[in-house]
């Protein structure tokens, strides 16, 4: 019995370690090096590939094309709904080994520097948001397509956030054999974009294959299984998760769609 007042003393430290290791990171001690959910659910990295951490994102680079093979982050409801402070600092990303495009590779290009992991939805931390403008994280878009479909796509992935709460997202260029170049560095203009989205409180997840034009059609026409992003880009998405092979092979549209617009519902 002389032991039990230390027995207690150790009990209490356990716990309480414990459940500083399970809760949520907070803004500013969280990072994508030490988030494994998100980690689990990273592509399959092919020869030569290396993942570059930031704060809020992660990325492959790609060096032929000087864009991100594939960007991956987690959002939560309460990280879409922040509305902290934007930044603007379009600039070179330091973190890239081989240099990545530069903004004179823009300059005078006619296209937009298109965000791939959107500063729209990094908003809960400045400087998460100010890396969301790392030319890394950029890809040469047209106007019309940047402030268009994929504007509204990038709204429709906030609204699912809001809905479920957690989930991941890859998001990148769709490189071909014809794409035409901007720049000193040769920056490759893709024909088309991809999301991969999942939700692992539902083990739905859901593609999105979208031509580098200015669309009138809907979301979720362009709406695909991962297999079928997979065999356009030749990235494993969703490498770690259980089922992995179901999950991808096909998607429930009135998942992403019905609660979707329930969602737009109670905002009026």
């Amino acid at each position: 019995m002389k032991n039990l007042p230390r027995l207690l003393i150790l009990g209490a430290l356990i716990v309480s370690v414990l459940s500083s290791s399970c809760r949520a990171q907070s803004p500013s001690t969280y990072h994508t090096k030490n988030d494994m959910r998100l980690q689990r659910c990273f592509p399959e990295l092919r020869s030569g590939e290396k993942i570059v951490f930031h704060k809020g994102f992660a990325l492959v680079y790609n060096e032929k094309y000087e864009q991100a093979a594939w960007v991956g982050y987690m959002l939560t409801r309460d990280r879409v709904n922040a509305q902290g402070k934007k930044s603007n600092n379009f600039r070179e990303d330091p973190a890239i080994a081989t240099r990545s495009a530069q903004l004179d590779d823009y300059h005078g290009s006619g296209f937009d520097r298109g965000h791939l992991c959107p500063s729209g939805s990094m908003k809960w931390d400045f400087t998460v948001n100010d890396e969301t403008f790392f030319l890394s994280n950029m890809s040469p878009q047209e106007h019309s397509f940047n402030s268009g479909i994929w504007n509204t796509i990038e709204d429709r992935v906030r609204n699912w956030s809001r809905t479920y709460d957690t989930i991941y997202v890859f998001t990148g260029p769709i490189f071909s054999d014809d794409m035409t170049t901007i720049g000193r560095n040769r920056v490759a203009v893709p024909k088309a974009f991809y999301k991969v989205v999942y939700c692992p409180a539902s083990q739905q997840a859901i593609g999105l294959i979208v031509p580098h034009i200015q669309q009138k059609a809907q979301w979720h026409e362009f709406a695909v299984p991962v297999d079928e992003v997979e065999a356009r880009t030749g990235i494993n998405f969703l490498k770690g998760i259980a089922n992995e092979d179901s999950v991808e092979k096909s998607f429930n549209i009135s998942f992403w769609q019905h609660k979707a617009q329930k969602q737009k519902r109670k905002r009026h």
